[in-house]
């Protein structure tokens, strides 16, 4: 056993009180507080008295009894402890997960224990989070993937339903049969899109908006969705907190976390709608994972109804994780909000507990300055027929056959390419006489879209350029902040009107003010 004497008492005083480890003395005879450094009352929350002089301490803290007796057994016989993992308690009731050492030592001519503590509670909490993260990451990359490739399969279905409800030829009965399909694969878009909200890779359409504004405008529909059983409450902040973001997707994910609190609450309660902005700082962000210093936009989003336990809230934003009986839901609402929320770069915190009710704050990067608003201005009504040669770059051989008849429908020439490298080819041949070039951003073969209508552009500086994709145009890299939906790019799955609209505008340099040409199931 080591002697203290082997280093002069003031030196190992000094050594133990003013170590950022929290440290403890116990004698070996009754597992006595002997001693204990600020570190360690600190930690734990007691003061000296509390604690020193105190024979059942260590037995106490432990919050599992028989975890207790074997520290306390251990200390009395003087065992060496290496890396022992306690749950230790604190004064005010949370629980510590600590690991351990102990080793014998002679203090003031008595046999004591030595203890130093190392906190893992916060690391252990971060790996949970990256776990759950990467996790989510893999299901997300999961989901985009299926999604992305089932829009092309939709758009087939639309595009086509389209063109046979077009013809006046078509009995009542094929006309309803024509219509259900048309009304199936919308239903079925909405869910691609909630996949690929959840997968970060919806599109999205950025603006600077007013957060009291969207609360305000929704009101009048969140109190349908409740009935008459729940009372809606609004608590909006003056002056309003502003961000940059989708308005759309705003409304989708307030809706989604209303109708979760709907079900929350079968026999009615409360449901409060609150906006705030905040200035989060260092040592906030330190406590969350996923925050950061800065100004931001806060939507509160509260119910009284059944709340959550630990496990059903550490897996609340799983894709398809449920606790609705069968039939009653996707599991997809919360995971579209969690989409949501990191696809704008900020993030959402939650508490629940049993019987208490749930509530989401939800944080976005404010923006410190007014919004302007440009006064509307009516656009020029114009055919979407055209002449012109488009050179259509698709790698879906159904897609690419619907896209040609459609486009050639409304008078336009059209030459395909099944992909970028093809393309290369194909305009080789053909680049006098094209006016325009329709590219799907993500193809195999090497070649993006963006990549082909790069090469192209350095022979032909004024060739007009569209961009089809399902995925958000955030995602698709540097020099694609010019683009703007219903005039140079176009989500899948989309109807033949707008593709064709679409293409009018680009040719004719017609730029809508407000890009929001209508998607199938919009």
């Amino acid at each position: 056993m080591p002697e203290s004497h082997d280093f002069p008492e003031i030196f190992f005083r000094d050594l133990f009180f003013h170590s950022p480890v929290p440290l403890c003395l116990c004698a070996a005879a009754d597992a006595r507080v002997v001693e204990a450094n600020e570190s360690f009352l600190g930690w734990l929350g007691y003061s000296r008295a509390e604690l020193i002089g105190s024979t059942d301490c260590i037995q106490r803290l432990c919050t599992d009894a028989k975890a207790g007796a074997e520290a306390t057994q251990a200390i009395r016989a003087g065992d060496v402890i290496r890396d022992c993992e306690w749950r230790l308690k604190s004064k005010s009731g949370d629980t510590r997960t600590t690991l351990v050492s102990a080793a014998p030592i002679h203090y003031k001519g008595q046999s004591v224990c030595l203890l130093s503590c190392h906190d893992l509670t916060d690391r252990l909490k971060r790996e949970v989070h990256l776990r759950q993260s990467q996790k989510m990451e893999a299901v997300g990359q999961l989901a985009a993937g299926f999604a992305h490739d089932f829009n092309n399969i939709l758009a087939i279905i639309q595009g086509y339903a389209s063109l046979l409800q077009a013809e006046p030829s078509r009995d009542a009965l094929c006309q309803k049969g024509l219509k259900e399909i048309s009304i199936a694969a919308e239903r079925a878009a909405q869910l691609t899109r909630q996949l690929l909200t959840f997968s970060r890779k919806q599109v999205m359409q950025l603006k600077s908006v007013d957060l009291n504004t969207i609360v305000e405008g929704l009101a009048t529909v969140v109190q349908r969705l409740f009935g008459e059983g729940i009372t809606l409450k609004c608590q909006l902040t003056v002056p309003a907190p502003c961000l940059r973001a989708d308005t759309g997707m705003l409304e989708q994910l307030i809706l989604n976390l209303a109708a979760n609190s709907r079900d929350a609450m079968p026999k009615g309660g409360q449901f409060t709608l609150g906006t705030s902005l905040v200035q989060i700082d260092a040592a906030y962000a330190r406590t969350r994972p996923d925050a950061r210093p800065g100004p931001f936009a806060c939507l509160s989003v509260a119910d009284t109804g059944c709340g959550m336990d630990a496990t059903t809230l550490q897996r609340v934003f799983e894709p398809f994780f449920t606790t609705k009986s069968v039939g009653k839901g996707t599991g997809l609402g919360l995971s579209t909000v969690y989409g949501i929320v990191q696809q704008h770069k900020g993030w959402i915190e939650v508490t629940s507990n049993p019987g208490a009710g749930t509530t989401f704050r939800v944080f976005f990067p404010a923006e410190l300055k007014a919004i302007e608003t440009a006064p509307g201005q009516p656009r020029a009504e114009f055919s979407a027929a055209g002449s012109e040669t488009i050179l259509l770059v698709e790698d879906e051989p159904g897609l690419r056959l619907l896209v040609q008849g459609i486009l050639e429908r409304y008078g336009y020439k059209v030459i395909t390419a099944e992909n970028g490298m093809h393309a290369l080819s194909v305009w080789a041949d053909h680049k006098s006489a094209i006016d325009l070039l329709l590219t799907d951003m993500v193809m195999p073969e090497g070649l993006t879209g963006k990549q082909l209508a790069e090469k192209l552009k350095v022979e032909s500086p004024d060739l007009k350029v569209i961009y089809t994709s399902g995925y958000s145009l955030d995602l698709m890299g540097d020099g694609m902040e010019d683009l703007a939906e219903g005039f140079n790019f176009i989500q899948k799955p989309y109807r033949p009107q707008v593709l064709a609209q679409t293409l009018r505008n680009c040719l004719s340099s017609e730029r809508p003010r407000a890009c929001t040409a209508a998607v199938a199931g919009a």
